[in-house]
């Protein structure tokens, strides 16, 4: 068995899955806590303590830490009560950093952003050009409104 989760996981070593009522497929439960190392603890009805939980792959990890409350989908590795695997997250947190804003956020690209919004559209591709398009342009400056470039052609 090369694949690691599968490897630690009991049925990969013979054990029988846990006596008890069986599992639906999936169900809610919360994130009520995390691990010292960070991963999401869990609750869902019928569980008397917290559950340390896996997470399917996001494209972005959670700060479980700020997500206390959120709900979350649940699976359950070979019907395991002890296993609990997060499938998804049923709403995004509200709240991102205690109600603070991120001081940077930062998307990538391997070739070209897009971000459009009905009749605007800002391009940024890979090359370095930047373009930006819409039926009205307005650029303000409480101090200095630099245009700057090799030449510069208005109209």
């Amino acid at each position: 068995m090369n694949d690691p989760v599968l490897h630690d996981h009991p049925a990969a070593h013979g054990r029988e899955r846990q006596a008890g009522a069986a599992l639906p497929a999936v169900l809610f439960g919360s994130i009520v806590g995390t691990t010292p190392s960070g991963e999401p603890l869990v609750l869902w009805d019928g569980v008397p303590r917290p559950v340390r939980a896996r997470c399917v792959w996001l494209p972005v990890q959670p700060d479980w830490d700020r997500c206390m409350g959120l709900v979350v989908c649940l699976g359950f590795l070979g019907g395991d009560a002890t296993e609990p695997v997060i499938v998804g997250l049923m709403s995004p947190p509200t709240v991102v950093n205690g109600g603070e804003l991120p001081r940077q956020v930062r998307i990538e690209a391997a070739e070209e952003l897009v971000l459009e919004c009905g009749r605007a559209r800002l391009g940024l591709r890979a090359d370095g050009k930047v373009s930006v398009h819409g039926e009205h342009l307005l650029s303000r400056a409480t101090v200095t409104n630099k245009v700057q470039g090799g030449s510069v052609q208005i109209n």
